[in-house]
């Protein structure tokens, strides 16, 4: 015999179980719904490059190639491998270590890149000390990047890179170097060149490459 006093449990709408597009209202971002958190970038990474010839630029004005004690060694291995920061204190016989002049770069959107600008070869004694012409206008063009927007191209036959600027004029946002991070050389460097981009010992892999230590 049924018991009249039990309850009968309703049945789910199965409609909308089973469909849920048949009201599309609630899939459907809230206006109310606010998509712009605050959010810090985690810079982990500089690329290493030469600004191209379509980019407008700046230069990070706290340090930077026309400092001449500022300078570091690199090597450029062939194949593959990119290149490879070096530390002084390994440096005990040439092996076609180049010295360069690490440059900070932002461009228009704010991306960061390290421009190694030339800064003599090394012989296994010293320095080259007379600068190259594509030396000398790739550092007039890091000074003048310092105020103001400019672009290099290459003029390969008067090895030398033209500068460009933007018209006296015209307005153009300034970057906000404050917002970027701790820019300094430090910071960049270890950036820039990571672990497996850094030689800092006798027996690193490269080194005994070029050693004939197999």
């Amino acid at each position: 015999m049924k018991d009249d006093d039990s309850k009968t449990v309703s049945k789910p709408d199965l409609e909308k179980t089973a469909n849920p597009y048949s009201e599309v209202e609630h899939l459907l971002v809230p206006t109310s719904v606010g998509t712009a958190l605050p959010t810090q970038r985690i810079r982990t990474h500089i690329k290493i490059e030469r600004p191209s010839s379509s980019c407008w630029f700046q230069v990070y004005p706290g340090w930077g190639p026309w400092h001449d004690d500022f300078r570091i060694f690199i090597l450029e291995p062939h194949g593959d491998l990119p290149s490879q920061l070096v530390e002084p204190h390994v440096v005990t016989e040439d092996i076609g270590l180049k010295i360069k002049r690490p440059t900070l770069c932002v461009d228009r959107v704010g991306e960061l890149s390290l421009w190694l600008i030339a800064g003599g070869s090394y012989t296994g004694v010293a320095a080259r000390s007379s600068r190259s012409s594509w030396e000398l206008t790739a550092i007039q063009a890091a000074e003048l990047g310092r105020t103001r927007w400019v672009r290099v191209t290459s003029n390969q036959s008067a090895g030398i890179y033209e500068i460009h600027q933007i018209q006296e004029g015209v307005e153009v946002p300034e970057p906000d170097w404050a917002s970027m991070g701790d820019l300094g050389p430090e910071e960049i460097l270890s950036l820039a060149f990571p672990d497996d981009r850094r030689i800092g010992s006798f027996d690193h892999p490269i080194l005994k490459n070029l050693r004939g230590e197999f």
